[in-house]
């Protein structure tokens, strides 16, 4: 994609993402994790020619302090979506579905790799690499990384939770506030991207360990 724009690069595999993901409304059952197969497939495709054009201006370190805000906003997650509004996950992604182990297994796998691996990269590629830097200048990559505006900020946090299911609003807003504040605070792109990869692989681990699906939408 090095022939397209840089906001087209940045955009482009949250947009494929999101837009296979509409199609999920039409399935229910183990229909789903094919879609969502799918999803993971031809969005990956994307973010390669995507990031072959990014990753210069979006490199960063691996530090302790992401992990942290990551668990801080896992926490939060789960205060909100089992304490705060109880009843309110209704499981789609169901892997009890499949009467086979071994498929069971691999339909787990199968979201773990989503939500943990590529979710956070293509997110955090959309949400703090384009938009809130674009909200500040349409020449956003003359902005650094984690420049702030409270324009840029508050909406970015408040899309950010927007694009979420309405039971996960409140917890996706405070997860926009922590991402965009780490970010803010350190210029760390691939900090932020392990912040956002910390709380998803809590938020598996959690499941996994309850059962409660309702909680991957």
């Amino acid at each position: 994609m090095k022939n397209f724009s840089p906001a087209v690069r940045y955009a482009a595999p949250f947009v494929v993402w999101m837009g296979i993901a509409q199609l999920q409304g039409f399935f229910e059952g183990r229909p789903l994790f094919w879609i969502y197969g799918l999803r993971i497939v031809m969005t990956a495709g994307v973010l390669f020619y995507s990031l072959k054009g990014c990753a210069p201006e979006i490199r960063g370190k691996l530090d302790r302090s992401s992990v942290g805000a990551g668990l801080a906003v896992l926490f939060f997650w789960l205060l909100f979506s089992i304490r705060l509004i109880p009843g309110s996950q209704k499981a789609s992604f169901d892997p009890l579905l499949f009467e086979s182990h071994t498929a069971r297994i691999l339909a787990i796998l199968v979201r773990i790799f989503g939500a943990v691996v590529m979710v956070p990269v293509i997110e955090e590629l959309f949400w703090r690499g384009f938009l809130m830097r674009y909200l500040i200048s349409k020449e956003f990559l003359k902005v650094r990384l984690g420049a702030y505006s409270h324009f840029s900020f508050w909406v970015t946090a408040l899309a950010f939770a927007f694009f979420h299911s309405v039971s996960d609003w409140p917890a996706a807003f405070l997860a926009g506030i922590f991402y965009g504040g780490y970010l803010t605070k350190t210029g760390n792109f691939s900090g932020c991207v392990l912040a956002h990869a910390t709380t998803n692989l809590g938020l598996a681990v959690y499941i996994l360990i309850t059962q409660n699906w309702g909680l991957w939408g």
